[in-house]
């Protein structure tokens, strides 16, 4: 999934992680000590690689891929769409209730998560459990007493995070800085990426903040931004950006 090269480098630091005996490791934990996160994972972790939220999110970006679809959902009683591969966990996006991280959600809950999820094509919805599945295509049609699905119409999955996707990762010291890393896996060059950051979440006011990007030797060069939403080019194939308290 990662792979080698500096791309590999930013798309590591999505999990907070470096490739095995990679040239870019030594300079990567050297800014990571440098920027005082060490231990960041005992404060607060997000990312959009998972469905819970997260205060950064990739608002807009130059890749292409897939088709949205709509949320006039087409509806189908006692039997929904299954993601491919089909009756394999791998055409969940991720499910909800039954014990998950997310928990249950409502009907509308539900509807809304995958509503704003352009990777969510759909989903499988249990009203008496409040339980379900978002999925990552309507593939095959499963029948299932009591359980109902919602599909997007007009959707076409986008390749899945590995082949062409965008995703942000932030690492958190409230109220004082943060991390944040972008990876883009979109084929060529030159993509671009707009970020929205609920900046109250990360206890930082965008009025009394700097925006840089910290050397990394290798990866990245030292570079300053008025602001942290960008645009932002991801040459090499991501960007890592330092947010600062003033």
């Amino acid at each position: 999934m990662l792979g080698a090269g500096v791309d590999a480098a930013f798309k590591g630091a999505l999990f907070g992680m470096t490739t095995r005996n990679s040239g870019e490791a030594p300079a990567w934990w050297k800014m990571w000590d440098a920027v005082g996160m060490a231990g960041a994972a005992s404060d607060s972790v997000f990312s959009t690689l998972d469905l819970l939220p997260s205060p950064v999110t990739i608002a807009n970006t130059s890749c292409g891929g897939g088709n949205p679809g709509t949320c006039d959902w087409a509806v189908t009683k006692d039997s929904y769409y299954d993601g491919a591969p089909c009756g394999s966990p791998a055409g969940n996006e991720a499910c909800f209730g039954d014990g998950t991280p997310i928990g249950t959600l409502t009907l509308a809950e539900a509807q809304a998560r995958c509503c704003a999820d352009p990777l969510c094509g759909g989903m499988s919805y249990e009203p008496s459990g409040q339980n379900g599945c978002f999925k990552r295509s309507n593939s095959c049609l499963e029948r299932a007493s009591g359980i109902d699905g919602y599909q997007k119409p007009g959707f076409e999955p986008a390749p899945v995070p590995g082949e062409d996707a965008t995703h942000a990762t932030v690492f958190s010291k409230f109220s004082s800085h943060a991390i944040i890393a972008v990876a883009t896996w979109c084929p060529g060059g030159n993509v671009s990426a707009t970020l929205a950051i609920d900046y109250a979440a990360l206890g930082l006011d965008p009025a009394r903040l700097t925006v840089s990007a910290p050397n990394i030797d290798g990866v990245q060069k030292s570079q300053s931004f008025p602001t942290a939403e960008g645009p932002f080019v991801l040459a090499g194939g991501g960007i890592v950006l330092l947010l600062q308290a003033q």
